[in-house]
């Protein structure tokens, strides 16, 4: 059990009573969450402060930084995201140019907005067989680092929603070339590195800012992540100053007891969390090797084991409806879906049965598909055009319009798939029949596209490029 965890249920069992928040007192009887009701406090006397730790929160982030290699490392309770902003504003100032990736999350397209920033971006690679994104290239990293010498730090996803990393290695040393930081949004790797097949994580590969979800792939609360710093090029004040601003000021003990809880039982137990994980994970592959139309992603090394990509493409049904016919008929709930296939995130709490049931359920739905040669076209977006910056949006006059009568417009909103939560539009740039037909296409195949309703877009007002 962690000191956190530990001291918490002293508290509980102890003489002293709470006349401060919260409001359940650490008493509900009557509760399925009893226990945890039990060990949630506010910052009392005695029990540190998030923001300027001295005590037991202060030794639990040292020790976190200890487990994943970091030379520092700050507890996050309002997820990945708040690591994402607090990261980028700490290592950039108002108007600087940044070098991102097409393909973050909209929380760094956020931090863009809020700092009024200049985004370059870079474009992954499509992996047309599986209609999934690849890894950023580092030459492309230096191409266009030469190309726009204002840039002022550099972001990138890795590894993907899909489990796909970059050359964390390279990119940093090309990076650290200009004497800028590399800002890694590794929401999707927390487990990267404690086990001899899982990839490195980009914190042991030269990223100066690593940020971790601990509850996609950990066991440990929703809404619960890290945020790993390398000494060298990043001001550490600057970013902990920001996790005050972005970050509540009430922390979820409860969710710092989880993470401490964790981080422990990675430490204490290491790669054997993942022995039988490997077996059955095995287990699955093989089993489900000889059919047809339905295609198991052949995980490469260096790529993320816990990810599993199945495929319909060339089949007579699209990924969202594998998904519901999953879930409607089987009682299987996918992560996420796209046109052509579904993911499903596997871990170390993963049991035999599981993988069973979703082995036995794909070879029966395999065996009622048929070969299509409808392949739903899946477009990258290779290059955009902005009319303005994404922060000179919020000033301008908007109105909706049709989707199809977009065409030359400039956007006023974010249009992107969720999950994800990757913009296909991001609010400043121009709209182009590809854009519009890629958005089309994603609705078509009953995906949920954020930014559209009632087949209608937000633009600016009285704006058309010619």
């Amino acid at each position: 059990m962690s000191e956190l965890i530990n001291d918490l249920i002293e508290l509980k069992q102890s003489e002293e009573y709470p006349f401060h928040m919260p409001g359940h007192k650490r008493n509900m009887p009557e509760s399925y969450l009893r226990q945890a009701y039990n060990i949630d406090i506010t910052e009392i006397e005695g029990y540190d402060n998030l923001y300027e730790a001295d005590g037991i929160l202060k030794e639990a982030q040292e020790y976190a930084a200890n487990v994943f290699g970091a030379d520092k490392t700050k507890f996050l309770v309002n997820g990945s995201t708040v690591g994402i902003l607090s990261a980028i504003a700490g290592c950039v100032t108002k108007g600087d140019h940044v070098l991102m990736a097409r393909n973050c999350h909209k929380a760094v397209y956020h931090a863009v907005e809020l700092w009024e920033l200049h985004p370059v971006y870079l474009f992954p690679p499509l992996m047309e067989e599986w209609d999934i994104a690849g890894g950023i290239c580092p030459q492309e990293v230096e191409t266009k680092l030469g190309q726009f010498p204002d840039i002022k730090a550099v972001i990138i996803t890795s590894p993907t929603y899909e489990g796909i990393p970059s050359d964390i290695e390279k990119i940093a040393r090309i990076v650290h070339k200009k004497g800028i930081p590399l800002i890694v949004d590794e929401a999707h790797g927390a487990h990267f590195s404690f086990h001899p097949r899982f990839p490195q994580s980009a914190i042991y590969k030269g990223a100066d800012v690593v940020v971790q979800s601990l509850h996609k792939t950990l066991p440990s609360f929703t809404q619960t992540a890290l945020l790993h710093l390398r000494k060298g090029i990043v001001s550490f004040s600057e970013i902990e100053k920001y996790l005050s601003y972005y970050q509540t000021s009430s922390p979820s003990y409860l969710f710092m007891a989880g993470m401490d809880e964790c981080i422990h039982l990675l430490h204490d137990k290491g790669s054997t969390l993942w022995d039988d994980f490997f077996i059955i994970r095995d287990e699955f592959y093989e089993n489900t090797s000889k059919m047809k139309h339905i295609r198991i992603y052949p995980t490469k090394t260096g790529e993320d084991p816990c990810k599993i990509i199945i495929s319909v493409k060339g089949s007579n049904i699209t990924g969202r409806e594998l998904q519901k016919i999953l879930l409607e008929k089987y009682h299987i709930q996918m992560e996420m879906a796209s046109k052509t296939y579904v993911l499903a995130i596997a871990t170390m709490n993963d049991t035999r049965e599981g993988f069973k049931r979703l082995a036995k359920a794909l070879k029966q739905i395999d065996c009622e598909l048929t070969a299509s040669n409808f392949l739903p076209e899946c477009v990258t977006i290779k290059d955009t055009n902005a009319f303005c910056k994404i922060s000179e949006v919020r000033a301008m006059h908007k109105e909706k319009i049709l989707l199809k009568d977009a065409m030359k417009r400039v956007a006023a909103d974010y249009v992107n798939v969720y999950p994800p939560g990757i913009p296909i539009l991001a609010p400043g740039e121009i709209i182009t029949e590809e854009i519009i037909e890629e958005i089309q296409r994603c609705c078509s195949a009953g995906l949920s596209v954020q930014g559209i309703e009632n087949e209608m877009l937000q633009v600016i007002d009285d704006v058309t490029i010619s």
